[in-house]
């Protein structure tokens, strides 16, 4: 899909995202958001970069370590909520296959759950590499196509009836979670996502969250 039909379909939802974000995880997307910005360890003051920022969860969790999150999206909607709930909060309207920023010019990274709905999943790995600072770290969260092999059933089922079903009946735009379980179901493999990031120049760390249905993908940009 397009930037401009992402964006269009992001907006279409906005106002129920983080409602239904909570009810088709189960609650579990808490704890998810909350490991991903734990395990990037925000300094005070240090400044994160939200890519695919939504609404603005990590940026929430980031300011409570004290760090200064900048959040960028692509859709209008989403960002408006974000600084409804953040009023301090600085926000972009950007891609994040071109990021408005110039080299070296943040100390971490986060992108929840945004890389799959990339036109170029490499290109944006290379624009984040591009604007941390040597020794950056790189956070992405992600849902994966490749959950535990006795869950793998369920987790179908899941997204290809449920997922839209309730995200039809909650929002009334059933179109934009059929395309979320399409989303998940064609997404690269975790090792895949991760030779993305190795050949990018990250040395890599992941984490397998919920058995699998969500990985945690840490990168350091090397020292140079």
């Amino acid at each position: 899909m397009e930037n401009k039909g992402i964006a269009e379909l992001f907006s279409s939802i906005a106002q129920r995202y983080n409602l239904l974000n909570h009810i088709l995880s189960l609650g579990l997307d808490f704890h998810w958001r909350a490991k991903t910005i734990k395990e990037i360890s925000p300094e005070k003051h240090e400044k994160i970069l939200d890519i695919c920022a939504g609404t603005g969860d990590l940026s929430a969790l980031a300011l409570k370590y004290g760090a200064k999150p900048l959040a960028l999206d692509l859709s209008y909607s989403m960002l408006k909520i974000a600084r409804k709930r953040l009023k301090n909060l600085p926000v972009v309207l950007g891609n994040a296959l071109r990021l408005p920023f110039r080299e070296r010019s943040f100390d971490a990274a986060v992108m929840g759950f945004g890389l799959r709905n990339l036109k170029d999943p490499a290109s944006g790995i290379r624009e984040a590499y591009r604007v941390l600072r040597p020794g950056g770290r790189l956070a992405i969260l992600e849902f994966s196509p490749e959950p535990s092999w006795f869950l793998r059933p369920f987790y179908m089922l899941y997204l290809k009836k449920l997922v839209p079903l309730l995200g039809g009946l909650i929002t009334g735009k059933r179109e934009a979670y059929l395309h979320l379980s399409h989303s998940i179901e064609s997404f690269l493999k975790p090792r895949e996502v991760i030779e993305l990031m190795e050949r990018t120049g990250f040395s890599v760390n992941y984490f397998k969250l919920t058995m699998g249905t969500v990985v945690l993908y840490i990168g350091k940009k090397e020292e140079q």
